[in-house]
């Protein structure tokens, strides 16, 4: 699988699910209270226009699992027809089911946002427990062959460590909160001389991977506390 991309779609569908909600949420607006029939009023047109955007972007929404968010079907009149409908049966429960449906896509964009982001969670998460063992490794090696001056770096897996933390930093995103020495790896990361090495090793990896890992079974969610 290609990290990278894979990301890459994640952020595209996280982009499609915020242009959905700002769809609905002008929907929403639209929708009148109580018993209402606009016909071919601004109003019900500019919701007929926003269904349609809706659909166009769910394209962009693809299913997280087995679920997927429904279409959005009919216009501002087909709500109030279906209000009369439940009004003339007299019963409660038909008016709470027809308000219950027409709030449908609200609860499955919230479901949908949730599944997706434990599926990128999960996806975060697995691939920087298998980067810290890299990293960790890594600078064992280096620690041990490279000597603690000026010189640039010209061990074989600095490249490699400079790569596994590149990945971190991107794998991190703003999901973990940045309170070890995350800028201080970056500055010897960037010099890459033999004490950056020393440095890195001794005091800026423990620091950031204690962030990394106190967020691995909270901020990335594992339902562990």
């Amino acid at each position: 699988m290609d990290l990278e991309k894979t990301l890459e779609q994640f952020d595209a569908v996280e982009t499609n699910l915020r242009r959905l909600e700002k769809v609905w949420n002008e929907m929403q607006e639209l929708i009148p209270d109580g018993l209402v029939f606009l016909g071919n009023s601004p109003e019900n047109l500019r919701y007929v226009e926003l269904r349609r955007s809706y659909a166009a972007i769910l394209k962009g929404v693809p299913p997280v699992g087995d679920y997927r968010i429904e279409e959005v079907t009919g216009d501002l009149d087909s709500i109030a027809h279906a209000r009369f409908d439940a009004l003339d049966l007299g019963e409660p429960e038909a008016k709470f089911w027809v308000e219950d449906r027409i709030d449908e896509p609200t609860r499955q964009i919230a479901e949908y946002r949730f599944r997706f982001r434990d599926a990128r969670r999960e996806l975060v998460r697995a691939r920087l427990q298998e980067l810290i063992a890299l990293i960790n490794r890594l600078l064992t090696t280096l620690a041990e062959s490279v000597p603690s001056n000026h010189d640039p770096v010209e061990h074989e897996d600095w490249e490699e460590l400079v790569g596994a933390l590149e990945q971190v930093e991107r794998l991190a995103g703003s999901q973990i909160p940045r309170v070890g020495r995350w800028s201080d790896l970056r500055r010897h990361l960037r010099f890459g001389q033999g004490c950056d090495v020393h440095d890195i090793a001794e005091k800026d990896w423990p620091s950031v991977r204690s962030d990394i890992e106190a967020s691995l079974y909270s901020e990335l969610g594992t339902g562990q506390c």
